[in-house]
């Protein structure tokens, strides 16, 4: 049902009409692991995640590239829809990840992004919370 739902979001005239598969930049991060830019054709990546993880972040980003741009959500509304997790947590199963294991990675990745000084600038082309 899940994957279902994924397909319908991806599937939908607007997401045909504007999304295309962004470039992957690994760039050190101020503040998340990965990141969009506003046109939905590039995501950074910070470098402290594995590459393992690559792609359940593209899809978690893609997921809110949509539901801001093409749909007109609000990032409360983004942060407040399960559906970007949902889409995460499809490609954690498709690629064999465990739920328990990404997060503790993601854990990992943030303190090490916090611990960075100086921190780096945030790409000017990025979705700003």
């Amino acid at each position: 049902m899940l994957q279902r739902k994924i397909e319908v979001l991806l599937d939908s005239p607007i997401a045909q009409e504007k999304l295309v598969f962004p470039k992957i930049v690994v760039r050190p991060l101020p503040d998340y692991v990965a990141r969009i830019n506003k046109s939905g054709d590039t995501i950074y990546i910070d470098p402290s995640a594995p590459k393992k993880i690559h792609r359940p972040l593209v899809m978690h980003e893609l997921a809110q590239w949509i539901m801001i741009f093409l749909f007109k959500f609000t990032p409360k509304q983004v942060e407040d829809n399960p559906a970007h997790e949902h889409m995460e947590e499809a490609v954690e199963a498709l690629d064999g990840i465990e739920d328990a294991w990404y997060d503790k990675t993601i854990e990992n990745c943030l303190k090490v992004i916090k611990a960075r000084d100086p921190k780096p600038e945030l790409p000017p082309d990025c979705i700003m919370d």
